[in-house]
């Protein structure tokens, strides 16, 4: 963004110089349009390359968002803890169950709490999602259990 205003301004004063002293049937505008197809393209690269940083930062973003949205935390020995706060849509939903499910053996953990403490409406879809990860939970050989009710 600095390299592009900069690049604004430096084309501002050029324009100044060039026609400062000379009068207005003279001014120099086919030397300025060649000059402005020279800098435009290097313009529209500076913000095209802007753009896709700021892309590039916005999903990393995201990812690393998603990957705090359903922590699975180790306490003691073969026990985890999965706290869960905010709301609960379907898609939070499969991102929990991935999480759970794969924490549960990474950690090997025999016992999974679920704590929905920090979960503000708690209604049928949401019972059903946790639900659900609790009957995963117990097909993998561990035991869960709901906490902060």
């Amino acid at each position: 963004k600095l390299l592009s205003s900069g690049l604004s301004a430096f084309w501002k004063h050029l324009y100044y110089e060039m026609n400062k002293d000379v009068p207005e049937d003279q001014q120099c505008y086919d030397l300025i349009w060649e000059i402005d197809r020279f800098i435009e393209p290097i313009n529209s690269e500076i913000l095209n390359q802007y753009a896709i940083s700021w892309e590039k930062t916005v999903a990393l973003q995201k990812v690393a968002l998603q990957e705090l949205s359903a922590p699975l935390i180790p306490v003691f020995e073969n026990i985890t803890v999965m706290p869960l706060v905010g709301t609960i849509d379907t898609e939070r939903a499969k991102k929990i169950m991935e999480n759970l499910l794969s924490g549960v053996v990474k950690h090997r953990s025999e016992v999974v709490l679920i704590d929905i403490t920090g979960v503000p409406v708690v209604d049928t879809m949401v019972a059903h999602h946790i639900m659900q990860a609790s009957e995963a939970v117990r097909l993998v050989g561990a035991k869960c259990l709901l906490v902060g009710i």
